[in-house]
């Protein structure tokens, strides 16, 4: 349990989306590939970090939080993030266009960002960056993407 804990707790590995990249033209798509986490998902990083911040900070005890916290409304206020809005056909065709074209079946939460990611990078110049964050495994998505195209599934 250690050392898979250890592990799950190293840096995420980051893959260049070459055939992304090439669909979309503009800027260079890169994957943050917090879904090759042992635990499936950002929680583990997510929850180490609020960790080590509250050591420091001399607390004993911590309620971690995984989700939206108050952290991103400060981000915002600050103006070091930005949120928009993504439809459900946006995001479930992104779930579909990242699987096709990359191989990587994202999560249906990432798939909003890939939705977005798909508006921007062709407006952008090629000698940028994007990164896009996968948080989870989009396999347990799967059968309710098919049930949205209006599939009936027998599972």
């Amino acid at each position: 349990m250690i050392r898979e804990t250890a592990e799950a707790a190293r840096p995420s590995h980051l893959y260049y989306a070459a055939h992304m990249t090439e669909d979309l033209g503009g800027a260079k798509v890169y994957l943050k590939r917090e879904d090759l986490n042992h635990t499936g998902a950002h929680k583990i990083n997510n929850v180490l970090g609020q960790v080590l911040l509250a050591k420091k900070m001399g607390k004993t005890r911590v309620i971690a939080e995984t989700g939206v916290g108050p952290e991103h409304a400060h981000l915002y206020d600050i103006g070091r993030a930005k949120y928009v809005p993504v439809t459900d056909d946006e995001a479930v065709d992104a779930f579909e266009y990242l699987s096709r074209i990359e191989g990587i079946i994202p999560a249906i939460e990432s798939a909003h960002a890939v939705a977005y990611a798909k508006r921007i990078v062709p407006q952008m110049d090629k000698d940028e960056i994007v990164v896009i964050t996968l948080s989870g495994r989009g396999d347990k998505d799967c059968a309710a993407i098919v049930r949205y195209r209006g599939e009936d599934i027998h599972e």
